[in-house]
């Protein structure tokens, strides 16, 4: 998702103030929404948040300036997310305040709040930067500069020492220090649920147990310390964001990714093409566990229909559910080493255990399954081997009185695929 600014906001003919009466827009211009909308939405800094967002040429980004206006109304009117966002698309103080009364479409969603602060916390978790934070310290000196009110509990925001006096962002501590101050008192607040019993089913009370759970242990003598590394159990299952527990975590690409994954087919024909199945996981769910939900749930396809997908969705457990369907799957981009084109020659038992004859006609003498490696360990004559004008290519172990040679059938079906993939019609 890319980075583009929300600078201009241009009226339209369908804007929903032109639909008020006299009476109704005098009553909007007295309204606080028009002291945000004229004072604090135009200070807010979008550039500070650019750093969150790819550099790359792609879909654009909900209006930063938008979120962070959605979050102080949040906060200075106790609105939930999920009030926020129905009040925005109902209520026109809220439209008139952030700017979108022209929208056709209000640019908040019931996933925008959270993945907004998941992607603050994965750039101050990396850099020890709070985005926030220095969001608000510059909006609160543009207030005063403009002679905008500020409540005493935000008043510290403008004050000189105030970065550095936030339990988050003391200078004299390093990070993991700060964290042991918010252990701390994390593991106080549980001994007084604990006691009291009455915030067991509260989801805040849960998460926090899940935290320490996760980030902390006991040692031998009952004090909490964090947890190193790697004593961290399932890190790609780690609570990321209290707003959005169920977000995970994974390295993909040379890149970390935060939060889930969706997966989408699109259907294609003479006529065109149209997007027929998604799905949404979280971003640890498997590929080819993508496809194979995909190929379950499908009837008999047509003759010649074919299914063509990245090289991570393949599997051999997939290509036959999708023959079973009179589908052909093709999955392109093969990660890892491709195997060479002549195994596709080889023959298995239908279970993919064993080898039952080579690209030469040849049937081993002797066969067993290696189950650690998934792969078939056949032995042949010496004689064949040594006439076998694929000699060089299957690279065997000639050993004393017999040839060895290890196949797997995900490198047969590899194979098959690479060769298939060279047909004329493809």
């Amino acid at each position: 998702m890319a980075f583009v600014a929300n600078n201009t906001q241009q009226l339209s003919l369908t804007d929903s103030t032109l639909n008020l009466t006299e009476r109704e827009k005098r009553f909007l211009e007295k309204s606080w929404a028009r002291t945000f909308a004229e004072k604090v939405f135009p200070a807010i800094d979008e550039t500070i948040f650019s750093p969150l967002y790819s550099d790359k040429a792609s879909r654009p980004n909900t209006p930063v300036n938008v979120i962070v206006g959605a979050l102080i109304l949040k906060e200075a009117l106790g609105d939930t997310d999920d009030e926020l966002v129905e009040v925005l698309m109902f209520d026109i103080r809220y439209q008139y305040a952030l700017h979108t009364t022209s929208f056709e479409e209000q640019p908040l969603s019931d996933r925008t709040l959270s993945r907004f602060r998941a992607r603050v916390l994965a750039y101050e978790t990396e850099h020890e930067v709070d985005l926030i934070h220095e969001c608000v310290v510059n909006l609160a000196k543009i207030m005063k500069q403009r002679d905008v009110s500020i409540p005493d509990e935000q008043h510290h925001y403008i004050e000189k020492d105030d970065y550095n006096r936030c339990i988050y962002h003391k200078r004299e501590l390093d990070a993991a220090e700060r964290t042991v101050v918010v252990m701390n008192d994390a593991e106080k607040l549980i001994e007084i649920c604990d006691k009291t019993g009455k915030l067991d089913d509260t989801s805040e009370y849960q998460l926090l147990i899940r935290l320490l759970k996760e980030r902390t242990i006991l040692d031998d003598d009952g004090s909490r310390r964090l947890r190193q590394k790697e004593e961290v159990e399932n890190p790609s299952e780690v609570l990321l964001n209290p707003s959005d527990p169920e977000a995970a975590f994974r390295y993909k690409t040379g890149g970390k990714h935060l939060g889930y994954v969706g997966n989408l087919v699109e259907s294609v024909g003479e006529n065109g093409s149209l997007i027929t199945e998604y799905a949404y996981e979280k971003n640890t769910y498997a590929d080819n566990q993508f496809m194979k939900d995909y190929l379950n749930e499908q009837e008999r396809f047509d003759d010649g229909s074919f299914l063509v997908a990245d090289g991570a969705f393949h599997s051999e457990t997939n290509s036959q559910i999708a023959a079973s369907h009179n589908l052909k799957l093709i999955t392109t981009n093969f990660t890892g080493r491709k195997p060479d084109e002549i195994y596709a020659d080889f023959k298995f038992t239908e279970d993919g255990c064993f080898l039952i004859e080579c690209i030469n006609g040849c049937a081993p003498t002797e066969c067993v399954y290696d189950s650690g490696n998934e792969r078939s360990v056949a032995y042949f004559k010496t004689e064949q081997c040594n006439s076998c004008p694929y000699k060089e290519r299957r690279n065997p172990q000639f050993l004393k009185n017999r040839v060895r040679k290890e196949v797997s059938w995900k490198a047969v079906g590899r194979a098959k695929q690479l060769q298939y993939m060279k047909t004329e019609g493809i």
